[in-house]
Parts: C-alpha cells; structure tokens; sequence
C-alpha cells in the first residue's frame, strides 16, 4: 500500500521533531520524501528493518508516480500539444 506523507508520519517517523533530518518537523520531512523523493534514510532515528520497508514501498510507489510533485508547466504543454484538445 502506498505511503502518504501522514502515513510516514504516523507509521515510520519518530514524530520527535528533532531536526536531525535537516527539516524543522517530521511532517516536513515526510511530506518531502513523499513528493520529492528526499531519501528516507536522512531520518536518522529509524529502525533499519523499517527503514527497508518503508523504503521498498517508497521506491514503488515513485516508480509509479504517486504523490510526486508535478511540473505542472510540462504538463500544460503536453496537455496543450495534444491535438485531440479542441480550444
């Protein structure tokens, strides 16, 4: 099952807000290893059979591309180049 970022908040990260990580908050931190594919292990504060997991389901779900952040202006031009796109 996909990881949202209040997923990985509630089931994977300390919830410390220790800013070990580089970010001020966990939630932070999740919503950028989420969207923008920061990598997990700079949370330095996870067990490593958890870190693997979560990791696994991470590299799944970016393989797919869920939840990533979009460019949004490429996809305006995709949409835009279309031809079936009556203006």
């Amino acid at each position: 099952m996909p990881l949202s970022v209040v997923d990985l908040y509630a089931k994977i990260l300390p919830r410390t807000n220790c800013k070990d990580c580089g970010f001020r908050t966990c939630i932070a931190f999740a919503g950028m290893v989420v969207s923008e594919k920061y990598p997990l292990k700079n949370c330095p504060h996870i067990k490593p059979d958890l870190l693997k997991n979560a990791q696994k389901e991470l590299d799944e779900q970016y393989k797919q591309g869920k939840w990533l952040k979009k460019d949004m202006a490429q996809e305006a031009l995709a949409y835009a180049k279309n031809p079936a796109v009556k203006m």
